[in-house]
């Protein structure tokens, strides 16, 4: 069919355009005139898109609160379902419920809902019945909480789907929260459904802050009268609710249809509560409006905002564009002016040809339009519909008759009508961007005002009526929607594969194939080419030693008793070597049974990441093993070293009761102050070794500072009186009287700084000050000074004082003696307190130790340690007069040490057996009874440890004595062991006299043994 071209078409009578054109003047007037109107149109047209962007703005608000209505309402109705199930079944049980809100499935009704339940309505008298039956059917920790002695409860019982906050929920008892009660009670009454308020479920990680609610409607019993509130409330069975958070009840009633606009929602109470705010674009608002929703009895605002995107880009432009084009056109026509009579006489033959074949082809036309699957229609040169075939019908949703007469730009969404008018314009005017017969995509509008993705493809023809256009409509929904889902699940899987270190596989179940990317294979050394292998192939490669643990992680996913698979295996690589691989993956489908058909996950290559492991586990066993080395050498050199000592001092003790002449006794004391300073060298070694080891224990007990200052000036007052120096103590008030902390480290810093400050000291005093620096929330900061007037300390040497095996200068260690620890120690002492210890000192004039540390303050009354301390020397100094008969059996391989434990008994009054090791104690004791067994811990065959297990064994407990140790180990640690092995006290060597008298005042008093 010939195409004439459309700007001749409707030409006017040939004589009055031939006058027309001859006018000089014609064609500016034309240019002059399309230019205002121009202007006009491109105002026009701008208020006309502002028009249609409001009111397109407006539907999609009535389109918001329409879905949130008939969302709430759909949960309605699934409500009712579920309580017609609960009234039609004899007895509910959790199997029944299950089952039921399985049926349910992921129906649309379902959406945005996190969980269905049912709360019976249980009495207080029936709450142990309740109890029961829930326990029976498999909750076998089912209780009802909290307890409460209210009449009626109604407890969790049933809650579909299972998950951790089901089990949480599971039997809390919903009455006990006054605002639940009241909304079942007010749908109890009414019979109607109600919305609560805000209840608790688990947060969403997406927004842990939003709210959510709880739709409730009462159960009634089968065939009871409903007629008045009484009538519902003894007919009322229990409660069915649905519980929903506000994100995923917006998200399955609008889905993605808000993203550009704003959107809050409101509760309608004094004030507008808001729920939830979505800012869906940048800038200020150009629309806005509200509605309202209404569901259970509570009112809902939503309040909708439209930004600067509201007025699309097209439609913002194309009135300039349509402008500009105009312009174009009025142009070319009045170049075209001067042509027009020339060409006038061939184009109206030429119509006049083609109409006629026109008619002749239109029977032919209408055959193949209506069996056509597209849609056809024809439309007149001012592009109003004339014909629409029946698939143009279903497509656009109007019949043929609605069609004819009116405009296809009415058919075309807003977004694409301006760019659709111009392109029809310019495809009538024989140019722009719509070519006759090539498909052009096209966003429509059905008569609903429903959107769809469409291709359209033109052409015209001349009829004696004028211009005809033929249009071929393709609906491209469908399609597109699938290309999209395909285009989405390629692009997630392309990601997944290319952006990770990991290998990706894919299991499926039934077919017992592993899928897998490129660098699942690289990570054992293998190559596949169709990217699969089977999965006994697979199995075959895993160390022997772990296929039964992953076999059983992977298991454990299978049944359900782990959300995830999740295992560390090790696997054999190309090159013969093994690798370790970090399993992880999760369930993704199953059958209609519920068996699972496929797993996917990720392989991560953890070998390094184990090989670091399992260094830092060698370097840790063998720095462990370092510190037992260095424990037991030093309970060894301990022991090696207390054990001739507790001879020496032993025999001294012993000695110093017999007559004696002036020179022996001095003798004498030389020989106790000598050995007595030697075990105080070792005491000090020990105790800066645990220091040093991070080893040392700390007591947390109620004390007094000051009081145990006042003890230590005390029993250091006779050597400071000795070397004529005064000596006292002082508090500060305003010091709290018991604190919480170690009051023996407490007392052992002391005894060292005191101690130092008379040993350097010459003339003058010592003066010891306990105060507070502050008490903050319960927490108060002690600081004790010890102040000296001696000889002071060089400003260069205070920073080495708290070093190990140092003082001051050579000179005094010549003169005064001493190791050097004392300091190290107490410094080790007070940062284990968590406190600061320091110096400040002037030669000549004195130096002040200072240590600072942080305890509890303690509202507990702490004893007079001083007046404790007086009852105590008081005591041990007072002989012990023990009755005829008492004996003690003394387990001791040294010689030396059991003839000192012996005359130590013989002084103190009781009769001695000795037994030479272990195994001959045994013996003695099955023999003989004794009041007291003295068991060193370290002898040669059987140990004293064992030797107390043995007694314990054949000895009944009525005639089995108390047990004292006797060790020379001195680590931390010892006294547990011992009491651990069965042994009743503790006595550290070397004995002292006045110790060994208070243990046997301790045991052999209530041992009855004679």
């Amino acid at each position: 069919m010939p195409t004439p071209d459309p700007a001749l078409a409707g030409a006017p009578p040939a004589g009055l355009l031939d006058r027309l054109v001859r006018h000089r003047a014609i064609p500016w007037l034309v240019l002059g005139v399309s230019v205002v109107t121009c202007l006009a149109g491109w105002y026009h047209g701008s208020r006309v898109s502002h028009h249609y962007a409001e009111q397109r703005f407006q539907q999609q608000a009535d389109a918001a609160a329409d879905r949130l209505q008939r969302q709430l309402d759909t949960y309605e109705e699934v409500l009712r379902g579920a309580a017609a199930f609960v009234r039609s079944v004899p007895e509910l049980d959790r199997r029944r419920w299950r089952e039921y809100v399985s049926g349910l499935g992921s129906s649309p009704a379902m959406r945005g809902l996190a969980g269905i339940g049912f709360m019976p309505r249980v009495s207080h008298d029936a709450i142990d019945a309740h109890r029961a039956r829930l326990r029976g059917e498999g909750f076998t920790a089912y209780d009802v909480w909290p307890a409460s002695t209210r009449a009626e409860h109604y407890p969790v019982a049933y809650l579909e789907p299972e998950s951790d906050g089901y089990r949480r929920a599971l039997g809390f008892d919903v009455a006990s929260d006054p605002a639940r009660l009241e909304a079942i009670e007010r749908a109890r009454d009414t019979g109607a459904a109600v919305l609560s308020d805000r209840v608790q479920l688990r947060p969403d990680p997406r927004d842990p802050t939003a709210p959510a609610f709880a739709l409730l409607l009462p159960v009634y019993a089968v065939d009871r009268p409903l007629g008045s509130p009484a009538q519902r409330r003894a007919a009322m069975l229990g409660v069915v609710h649905a519980s929903f958070r506000l994100n995923d009840f917006l998200d399955a009633a609008l889905g993605h249809q808000h993203v550009t606009l704003a959107l809050a929602l409101y509760e309608r109470a004094p004030g507008d509560r808001e729920l939830h705010r979505d800012r869906g674009f940048e800038g200020p608002a150009m629309y806005s409006t509200a509605r309202d929703v209404r569901s259970g009895g509570r009112q809902w605002r939503l309040q909708l905002e439209a930004g600067p995107t509201a007025v699309s880009g097209a439609q913002r432009w194309w009135p300039g564009i349509a402008v500009l084009g105009i312009l174009g056109m009025n142009g070319v026509l009045a170049s075209l002016l001067f042509a027009q009579r020339r060409a006038g006489r061939r184009v109206e033959a030429l119509a006049a040809e083609q109409a006629a074949a026109l008619h002749r082809s239109e029977g032919a036309f209408m055959a193949v339009a209506e069996s056509a699957r597209v849609g056809i229609v024809t439309a007149d040169d001012q592009g109003r519909f004339i014909y629409a075939n029946a698939a143009a019908e279903q497509m656009l949703g109007a019949s043929r008759d609605q069609l004819r007469g009116v405009s296809a730009t009415e058919y075309v969404a807003d977004a694409d009508r301006a760019r659709f008018a111009e392109g029809l314009g310019k495809f009538l005017a024989g140019m722009g961007r719509i070519a006759s017969g090539a498909p052009t995509p096209l966003l429509g509008r059905r008569h609903s005002g429903e959107e769809f993705h469409a291709e359209i493809s033109l052409s015209w023809f001349e009829t004696p009526e004028g211009h005809r256009i033929t249009g071929v409509l393709v609906d491209l929904t469908e399609r597109l929607q699938a290309e999209a889902a395909a285009r989405e699940a390629e692009e997630r899987w392309k990601v997944a594969l290319e952006s990770t270190d990991d290998g990706v596989w894919d299991w499926d179940v039934k077919a017992g194939t592993l899928s897998g990317s490129r660098r699942l294979f690289e990570l054992v050394g293998y190559e596949s080419s169709s990217g699969a292998i089977d999965i006994e192939g697979w199995n075959a490669l895993v160390h022997e030693d772990d296929l039964a643990i992953v076999l059983r992680d992977l298991q454990a996913h299978l049944s359900g008793e782990r959300d995830r698979y999740v295992s560390e295996y090790r696997i054999r690589s190309r090159d013969g070597g093994w690798r370790w691989l970090l399993a992880r993956g999760r369930i993704t489908a199953r059958d209609a049974q519920g068996a699972p058909t496929r797993v996917v996950g990720t392989c991560a290559d953890i070998t390094e990441r184990r090989h670091a492991e399992e260094t830092l586990r060698f370097a840790r066993e063998q720095a462990e093993q370092a510190a037992r080395s260095k424990s037991d050498f030093l309970a060894m050199m301990s022991h090696e070293l207390r054990t001739p000592m507790n001879g020496v001092l032993g025999m001294a003790n012993l000695l110093s009761s017999t007559a004696l002449t002036d020179e022996q006794r001095e003798y004498l004391e030389m020989i106790s102050r000598s050995g007595n300073a030697l075990l105080r060298l070792i005491d000090d070694i020990l105790d800066f070794s645990k220091i040093e080891a991070g080893r040392v224990v700390l007591e947390q007990i109620p004390c007094d500072v000051g009081a145990i200052a006042g003890e230590v000036v005390t029993l250091l007052g006779v050597q400071a009186h000795a070397r004529g120096l005064a000596l006292d103590s002082h508090v500060v008030p305003g010091t709290p009287c018991a604190v919480i902390t170690d009051p023996g480290r407490i007392r052992q810093i002391l005894f060292n700084l005191v101690g130092t400050a008379i040993k350097f000291t010459e003339v003058g005093a010592v003066h010891v000050t306990v105060g507070c620096d502050q008490v903050d929330a319960g927490q108060a900061t002690l600081r004790i000074t010890v102040t000296d007037s001696g000889m002071g300390i060089p400003e260069d040497k205070q920073r080495w004082l708290f070093e190990k095996f140092t003082q001051a200068d050579a000179s005094t260690t010549r003169r005064f003696g001493g190791t050097g620890l004392g300091l190290a120690i107490s410094k080790g002492l007070v940062e284990s307190l968590g406190g600061v210890i320091g110096v400040s000192s002037v030669v000549g004039r004195g130096s002040e130790f200072w240590f600072t540390f942080t305890a509890h303050v303690s509202a507990v009354a702490v004893p007079d340690s001083q007046s404790m301390m007086t009852e105590d020397l008081e005591s041990a100094a007072s002989p012990t007069v023990h009755g005829p008969g008492r004996r003690v059996l003394v387990a001791e391989d040294n010689p030396v040490n059991q003839r000192v434990a012996v005359r130590m008994l013989e002084k103190l009054g009781y009769a001695a057996d000795v037994a030479v090791d272990g195994r001959e104690a045994v013996q003695m004791a099955q023999a003989a009874p004794y009041a007291v067994i003295l068991m060193d811990c370290h002898m040669p065959e059987v140990d004293g440890y064992e030797a107390t297990r043995r007694i314990g064994r054949v000895l009944p407990a009525n005639r089995r004595p108390p047990i004292v140790a006797m060790t020379a180990a001195g680590n931390e640690g010892d006294r547990e062991r011992c009491l651990a092995a069965g042994m009743d006290d503790y006595l550290g060597k070397p004995v002292r006299m006045d110790t060994l008298r208070a243990m046997l005042d301790r045991w052999a008093a209530g041992a009855g043994v004679q």
